[in-house]
């Protein structure tokens, strides 16, 4: 389930944005751990809907034009 969080937080298909996003969570979910272990779950999904909510495509996701 925390694929999940990555690949929606880096924006799907973007195969370098998963790394950072990747590095990114794991830092910030070993940091609450220290600080407060019972939101170890929560942060990675919240992080991810701070992103969603700011970049709706992702943290790399690219708006893509369509012609119609």
């Amino acid at each position: 389930m925390l694929s999940f969080a990555v690949a929606a937080t880096a924006g799907l298909g973007q195969i370098e944005g998963t790394a950072l996003t990747a590095l990114m969570i794991g830092l910030t979910r070993a940091f609450i751990i220290y600080i407060q272990p019972e939101f170890e779950v929560l942060v990675p999904y919240l992080l991810m809907v701070l992103v969603l909510l700011v970049r709706p495509f992702g943290l790399f996701g690219a708006v893509q034009v369509r012609k119609i």
